[in-house]
């Protein structure tokens, strides 16, 4: 298989992606290449990097048909499990992935449970839903003092989140 990896006199570099990117983003990665965004898989071809969601099967078939443009496939997120490794490494194409990326985003989501947990968020939905406003029969916990233990389970970041409540 052909490496032959050079971009034809001073042609932008292409970047092909089947992920909505932030407008930030987006105009970030336009200063420096053209981007085609979509799940058309048609434009793939030609590309030099390729940001894909774990909807995108990367197999060794995926990368030829890519062709030999292809530098690097990125996969924002935690695991490449969705990548054949072997197969890139045999086409010499660099995988990224970001797997501190939703770290965050999990911490703030697991806080969100805790606490949609303990004033019975859902409960009290179905609730009003079914019978009606009481005030009585809507009540939750309070989490003062109490979302140390469990915010700890959500390791370093839901820790960060934890802080906002007083112990």
């Amino acid at each position: 298989m052909s490496n032959d990896r050079s971009l034809p006199g001073a042609q932008r570099p292409r970047i092909w992606t089947n992920i909505h990117l932030l407008p930030e983003a987006l105009t970030l990665l336009q200063e420096h290449a053209d981007v085609v965004a979509g799940d058309n898989q048609a434009a793939l071809p030609g590309s030099a990097v390729a940001i894909i969601s774990a909807l995108v099967h990367a197999d060794g078939t995926w990368m030829d048909q890519a062709g030999p443009a292809l530098l690097a496939i990125a996969r924002p997120g935690i695991g490449v499990d969705n990548i054949d490794l072997a197969a890139a490494t045999e086409r010499g194409i660099l995988v990224i992935n970001t797997p501190d990326g939703p770290t965050e985003s999990t911490a703030e989501h697991a806080v969100a449970l805790l606490l949609a947990l303990a004033k019975q968020v859902v409960a009290a939905d179905r609730r009003f839903h079914t019978e009606g406003w009481s005030a009585a029969r809507l009540r939750g916990v309070e989490v003062r003092g109490t979302c140390g233990s469990a915010a700890a389970g959500a390791g370093k970041a839901g820790g960060r989140r934890r802080s906002s409540f007083p112990h």
